[in-house]
């Protein structure tokens, strides 16, 4: 009988853990750690992160203008979500990557505030979650914050900065604890890193960890937040409709919990028309032209056979550095010395100043390189050919040895939507090839060694 007694015991037991865990209202999988006690200087001078949430008299009209830069009208501005998981910040500057913008959140923005104290900040909201966000993450979405708009803008393409932080990092990366957010424009995600959607098991320190950085109290907590992970400074390029609205859907959620607060930061200003600074022109290699395009580096390239020089702008896809060697008539032509002349240059100036611009921790130790004029002889005037080089963490360049040839037509990063690492040299953004990791070059054809 007394065997009996403690088996109905140990069974009453098993059973009301089994009623608890089943039960979301009575016990949860994993521990909370509620709000994050800001102290009353944070208000005063701007030493760290300070945001301002909803419960005010902060609007979502507010958060969307102070979003959006010149060029873009907005209308049919909508929130969803709790007030205290959007607002706006300041103070950002030496954390995220830039000082002031707007956030979403999927637990209380004041969870941003540093230093990091704990690994496990979160507020459950108790707010529903986004169908969009649930096929994205692969999981149920919770604490969903919605930020909503139609927009006007003559142009072909919008940007804006982003940087996305959780405290699910590390311990959950590859859990199904996948925060994730997504910027739907006109119904297409184009918070992307590759092909991957950015979230927790998607940025983290095993895979795309050149955009991660990890702050979690066992690394030291470097930066004044307490997100234990965040990505570098990301940034969304957007094709939109010049003629029509276009829809913007910003929205971030927990994955399978209403656990740990994750938050998505965006630039002030930063969502606007990125220059169309070639349409119609023989550009890129007029300086005033181009003076107003995007100023990251890389890619490069540089215009060998111009009358003037410039090496002091970055030289992205509408910026080229120029090289003052108009006597190079046909940068294919090997017996040419004026050409000869360029390419020495080249190699002993414009090579190692491009490697100084190259973040070299985030490269796997080579990036490609196009030495590009156009040729004036008449087999090939009014043409552009470049050659394929190797650049180097020396500084050094050489041609590719699985690409020696000379190549007709412009190559990646020229204009056309497809990648390249790194250019060097160009004119017109008209034509464009594809870059794989081999170099797969489309539209080429072969040249004579010699003219």
């Amino acid at each position: 009988m007394r065997s009996r007694s403690i088996l109905g015991k140990f069974a009453m037991l098993v059973l009301v853990w089994l009623l608890l865990g089943a039960s979301p209202g009575l016990a949860q999988e994993r521990e909370e750690g509620g709000v994050k006690e800001v102290p009353v200087a944070a208000a005063g001078a701007v030493t760290g992160l300070v945001p301002e949430d909803l419960t005010g008299p902060l609007t979502a009209q507010d958060l969307v203008y102070t979003l959006v830069g010149q060029g873009i009208t907005v209308s049919n501005v909508t929130f969803t979500g709790a007030e205290v998981a959007a607002g706006v910040f300041q103070g950002g500057a030496g954390i995220i990557g830039f000082d002031k913008g707007i956030i979403l959140g999927t637990g209380n923005i004041v969870n941003v505030v540093g230093p990091n104290t704990k690994n496990n900040i979160g507020v459950n909201n108790e707010a529903a979650g986004d169908a969009q966000l649930d096929a994205l993450a692969g999981y149920p979405t919770h604490d969903a914050a919605v930020l909503e708009f139609d927009f006007l803008a003559n142009t072909n393409k919008i940007q804006f900065r982003y940087v996305f932080a959780s405290d699910e990092y590390n311990e959950y990366v590859g859990s199904k604890y996948n925060d994730v957010f997504a910027f739907y424009i006109n119904g297409v995600n184009c918070a992307m890193i590759g092909s991957d959607p950015v979230s927790v098991n998607t940025v983290n320190s095993g895979k795309n960890t050149g955009s991660y950085i990890n702050n979690d109290i066992a690394s030291g907590a470097p930066l004044n937040t307490e997100m234990d992970g965040l990505t570098s400074v990301l940034t969304c390029n957007a094709a939109v409709n010049p003629t029509a609205l276009n829809h913007v859907k910003l929205a971030i959620a927990d994955a399978s919990d209403f656990i740990y607060d994750a938050n998505v930061f965006l630039e002030q200003g930063s969502f606007e028309p990125v220059p169309d600074c070639c349409a119609g022109k023989n550009c890129p290699d007029d300086p005033e032209l181009s003076k107003e395009c995007v100023p990251s580096a890389p890619p490069f390239y540089v215009v060998v056979n111009r009358e003037f020089e410039d090496l002091t702008r970055p030289g992205t896809g509408c910026q080229p550095i120029i090289l003052k060697h108009p006597d190079c008539k046909d940068c294919c032509n090997s017996q040419d010395a004026a050409c000869l002349d360029a390419q020495k240059d080249l190699e002993t100036r414009v090579c190692p100043l491009l490697a100084s611009r190259v973040d070299w921790s985030q490269s796997t130790g080579t990036e490609i390189v196009y030495e590009m004029c156009c040729g004036s002889p008449e087999d090939c005037k009014g043409k552009w050919y470049y050659h394929v080089r190797l650049l180097k963490r020396d500084g050094t360049c050489p041609i590719d040895p699985e690409n020696e040839a000379c190549f007709e037509c412009l190559p990646p990063g020229t204009g056309i939507d497809l990648p390249a690492p790194l250019i060097v040299a160009g004119l017109a953004v008209i034509g464009i090839v594809l870059l794989a990791a081999a170099l797969l070059v489309r539209r080429r054809s072969r040249k004579a060694a010699s003219a």
